[in-house]
């Protein structure tokens, strides 16, 4: 993986900076069909933009074709994406890749190590935007100065009386600058009315006190939250009876060898 510094960086926020949901039709962008040339069509994604406070588009998109900076081949890409949220952007372009400098009035601080980093479906991006091209319902995020949280738990259908193991890491960067989730300590459990908290391993357990379905999500200052899992307990005599939909991926052990 290739981390791109042009690419990455979180300046001053305008203080008049407001949040925007609404996608923006930007029609002059949209190249059109010449004789022989057919576009490829239109793909629907869910793109965020964050900032370090402030939320500047989260909504579903349909993105059309458009020629990145320094081409004239049409593409449904990540540039595109950006551009067709509406929001302001600047752009840097190394070679014939494109780095976002700002959105929304937000810009690459290098100084205090703050910079635009995106993710697809909360993997972080591995071209430049405009490299990558969009898939049907995919998760976009783009931010600067809050990094994203991924939750996981033991099962989605606990029994009743049972405990429920939950799991929290958070997006960071190791010694070697690489990519990595590591475990979330501290960070808030949010279940249903209740909360939480996850220990040094960013682990957390939650006893099932009845059949109530509720949703679960991770939360943590300067991060953002996880997404929310929807839990529904089961009666344990159900569970039991093994006519839960919860699955897992440890195999069965062998059998014992029969004596000789």
């Amino acid at each position: 993986l290739v981390i791109f510094p042009a690419a990455i960086v979180l300046a001053e926020e305008s203080e008049n900076e407001t949040a925007s949901t609404t996608p923006e039709e930007i029609v002059e962008d949209v190249p059109t069909e010449t004789p022989g040339e057919t576009l490829p069509p239109p793909v629907s994604i869910h793109l965020s933009i964050e900032t370090s406070t402030t939320t500047l588009f989260k909504n579903n998109l349909i993105v059309n074709a458009c020629a990145p900076l320094g081409t004239t081949t049409p593409s449904v890409n990540g540039y595109c994406a950006i551009l067709q949220s509406g929001l302001e952007a600047d752009w840097s372009t190394f070679g014939d890749d494109s780095f976002l400098n700002s959105v929304g009035g937000a810009s690459n601080d290098f100084g205090n190590n703050l910079f635009w980093l995106w993710f697809e479906d909360l993997n972080l991006g591995a071209v430049a935007l405009n490299k990558h091209i969009l898939s049907e319902n995919e998760e976009i995020l783009v931010t600067i100065g809050r990094m994203p949280l991924k939750i996981s738990v033991s099962t989605a259908t606990p029994p009743v009386s049972s405990e429920m193991g939950v799991e929290i890491s958070e997006f960071g960067f190791d010694s070697f600058f690489s990519p990595v989730y590591l475990p979330s300590a501290s960070s808030g459990v949010i279940f249903g009315e209740n909360s939480t908290s996850t220990d040094e391993s960013g682990i957390a357990t939650i006893l099932i006190t009845s059949t109530s379905t509720f949703s679960i999500r991770g939360i943590k200052n300067n991060f953002l939250d996880s997404a929310s899992i929807l839990i529904s307990p089961v009666e344990a005599d159900l569970a039991e009876s093994g006519t839960t939909t919860a699955t897992s991926t440890e195999e069965a052990p062998p059998p014992p060898p029969e004596n000789q």
